[in-house]
């Protein structure tokens, strides 16, 4: 018998995904056969039927799931959400559920916090930009620096941490721009944080929720605002 390397839960916010469902189910199951690991699912859709799929998926391939339809939406405050129902576990993975990033790459960031005694592993995207978007994520990076001191990629959707983290860093904001004051407070309360380059794939299944001129706005807003509480 395989001795298990601990246990992990992965938080994955969603909006609109059912399709995405079974696909990232199984690359979670194949990633993760060495841990012992759950799934909580944080809905935000309009209809149940990404829901629906999740626990079907899920249950299908006998994984533990946490499956909540909420009627708030926000990344930030899934991901909180997610937090609160995270319990008997050594380790919290968070991943985006559109399949842009390879799951597989979880053990691998999992190993490289246990190898270095981090607290925090965050992804570092590997990724082929049109120009504009890169001139945007300069512009962001710069102002990161600027305002926060910040040197990660934060809008990366892979994440994974020492359960500890996850119950002890409080943070109030609601929506993209979360991760930011969470690394902030991280790096505040004395947590070691490292980056992990990823591959950053494009989306094959399903609508993109990003805006990027508006989503730009909108994180550019929230981060001057941040600044006010940080």
């Amino acid at each position: 018998m395989v001795q298990k390397q601990g246990k992990v839960s992965v938080i994955i916010p969603t909006k609109d995904e059912a399709e995405n469902m079974m696909p990232l189910a199984l690359a979670i199951h194949k990633a993760l056969h060495q841990y012992d690991f759950d799934v909580i699912i944080i809905d935000d859709s309009v209809s149940t039927k990404t829901i629906q799929a999740a626990k079907k998926a899920y249950s299908h391939l006998g994984i533990p799931i946490t499956a909540i339809h909420r009627k708030k939406s926000g990344k930030g405050s899934a991901i909180r959400d997610g937090f609160s129902y995270v319990s008997s576990c050594d380790y919290v993975a968070i991943i985006d559920a559109d399949l842009q990033y390879l799951p597989r790459r979880i053990p691998e960031m999992l190993n490289y916090l246990i190898k270095k005694d981090l607290a925090i592993v965050n992804a570092k995207r590997i990724r082929q930009d049109p120009p504009y978007r890169r001139i945007l994520g300069t512009f962001f990076n710069l102002l990161l620096k600027l305002l926060f001191h910040l040197q990660w990629d934060t809008q990366a959707g892979l994440k994974v941490m020492k359960k500890e983290v996850a119950k002890k860093v409080f943070f109030v904001t609601d929506g993209w721009a979360w991760d930011v004051e969470f690394l902030v407070r991280a790096a505040r309360h004395g947590y070691q944080i490292d980056e992990f380059p990823v591959e950053f794939l494009q989306r094959k299944k399903g609508k993109t929720k990003i805006n990027p001129l508006t989503s730009t706005l909108n994180m550019l807003f929230a981060l001057l605002k941040m600044r006010q509480i940080l």
